[in-house]
């Protein structure tokens, strides 16, 4: 909705924020692709869509594509950004499968299958493995500064999470976060299922998590 984006870029310009992700777009932001620019391109230059990922960007954006995980569960964004004239640094952003743990809660929850339940979120996490093995396997690959960042569906230290850090990745928050770090305002705001890893071309300085109730996500 329009009042959800103003108050983004709102944030975004309170904060001083450089580069803004954000997934599920076509899903959750109700506005024509005019509408929702129209909002942040008085500070924001440089605004991507890619299907359901967007990149909200003060720097130039020279490169977005849409790239298939291996087992082409899904895909992710490759994304380049322009910080200078010799400095650009690639952004995976990725949302990897859900747990399904969603699809079965509420009114409906007895009326559902428990053993359906249970395969949904078995079958999700090989995938969703699967996705992270694509991650770590083409961030290897990138020889120059590199940020992966997104939705992951999984806790710190859970397999998935474990496969991407493989790549030589370091957490933000494990290196400069502070706090319980929680992500996800589901469940007793008790997980921190949202990640921005980085290799060893970068350093992270600081790390915080922004809690301003536009999403079922802390920023």
């Amino acid at each position: 909705p329009a009042y959800t984006s103003a108050r983004l870029a709102s944030i975004m310009k309170e904060y001083d924020i450089d580069v803004v992700l954000l997934q599920e777009y076509r899903a959750h932001w109700k506005l024509n692709e005019y509408e929702f620019i129209s909002i942040f391109s008085s500070d924001y230059s440089y605004i991507s869509i890619q299907d359901e990922c967007v990149c909200i960007s003060k720097y130039p954006v020279v490169a977005h594509k849409r790239v298939k995980y291996d087992d082409l569960s899904d895909s992710f964004s490759d994304m380049e950004i322009l910080l200078s004239d010799s400095q650009r640094v690639r952004i995976f952003a990725a949302h990897l499968i859900t747990t399904g743990v969603n699809n079965f809660r509420g009114a409906d929850q007895e009326a559902v299958s428990s053993i359906g339940s249970i395969r949904t979120f078995i079958s999700n996490t090989g995938i969703r493995n699967n996705q992270a093995v694509s991650l770590s396997r083409r961030a290897s690959e990138v020889q120059s500064a590199l940020v992966i960042a997104g939705d992951f569906n999984c806790i710190p230290y859970a397999t998935a999470y474990r496969k991407i850090t493989r790549a030589g990745l370091k957490d933000c928050f494990m290196v400069q976060g502070h706090g319980k770090g929680s992500t996800y305002r589901n469940l007793k705001d008790l997980f921190r299922i949202d990640f921005i890893f980085y290799n060893r071309h970068l350093e992270c300085t600081d790390c915080r998590i922004v809690d301003e109730g536009i999403s079922d996500h802390k920023m």
